[in-house]
């Protein structure tokens, strides 16, 4: 007992002396930077558009800008989508427009001491086809499971998204509520989850790529959340909007994921990991995705 004694009260004179050491940051007097973050999809018709100046830890100092002093251009196969800035938060615009598949997006931006950043991306072509079905889970109370199947190329990278919605129906009061659903990560006993979740404007997105094995030109996936059983009064349905995301927002979201669902994350640290970007002389990420909606689908428990 003695021993172990000791070694605590080494462990913490080593610990308390590591957190009073001093160290400097070097290689990082690069440019500043535009930061872009704009994920545009065909699942509604207002965007969120962040643009924000970012500025190099050793240059801080210096082009100290607002988001009013950045132009920013967005257009859609050519053509200037309007911009209108969101007073809630100086660094947003919406966007609105009714972005479709197959259309090219551009946005640039520029400031004074800045380097111009630019970035393009393509929204893909949306899943035309796929089945579904639901049943009751039995991994933990409550559990609904819902199947995807639907056609993948096995000769293309295609990256796959999805979004549970759910319908509460109060015959009483004649009203009904929509919402996305919390989807649960699922685990087998040697395996990881087939899909990741991160949330998207508010929503719990399941996503994922083509690794599953192909049948027949053919994949599934079997997406996991809790239920709530009818009531006399109040009922519940269900359907899926389907995704199809390009490269760039799986890539971006994958790196969100494994920087903040790791061990070290929950006591405030985070493991070495790659944050993507594909803005051309800036920072952040330019993605996109297209939706399928299923049909409606009836409560199993």
């Amino acid at each position: 007992m003695k021993k172990m004694n000791i070694l605590l009260t080494l462990l913490a004179t080593i610990v308390s002396a590591g957190c009073e050491q001093e160290f400097k940051i070097v290689d990082t007097d690069g440019e500043n930077r535009i930061y872009i973050e704009f994920l545009p999809s065909t699942l509604s018709d207002w965007h969120e558009l962040t643009v924000i100046g970012a500025k190099s830890i050793n240059n801080g100092a210096q082009n100290d800008i607002s988001s009013y002093d950045i132009k920013v251009r967005l257009t859609a196969d050519g053509e200037e989508v309007t911009l209108e800035k969101d007073n809630t938060y100086r660094a947003t615009y919406m966007a609105y427009h009714h972005f479709e598949p197959g259309q090219t997006i551009s946005i640039e931006a520029e400031a004074k001491g800045y380097s111009k950043a630019y970035a393009q991306c393509i929204i893909p072509e949306p899943v035309k086809e796929f089945s579904t079905k639901v049943e009751k889970g039995e991994d933990y109370p409550d559990e609904i499971k819902v199947t995807i199947e639907y056609p993948d190329n096995p000769e293309t990278k295609d990256m796959y998204g999805a979004v549970m919605v759910q319908e509460e129906w109060n015959e009483a009061q004649m009203t009904g509520f929509i919402d996305a659903v919390n989807l649960q990560m699922s685990y087998n006993v040697f395996d990881e989850s087939a899909y990741r979740t991160m949330t998207l404007r508010g929503k719990k997105i399941a996503y994922w790529n083509d690794a599953q094995v192909t049948e027949n030109g053919r994949q599934k996936i079997t997406l996991s959340f809790s239920g709530v059983k009818n009531g006399p009064d109040v009922t519940y349905r269900f359907k899926v909007l389907m995704l199809k995301t390009s490269a760039d927002f799986y890539r971006y979201f994958d790196g969100q994921w494994d920087k903040e669902s790791n061990i070290l994350a929950s006591m405030g640290l985070a493991s070495p990991t790659f944050t993507f970007t594909n803005i051309t002389d800036g920072l952040g990420i330019l993605g996109s995705l297209s939706h399928t909606e299923s049909e409606w689908m009836e409560n199993p428990l």
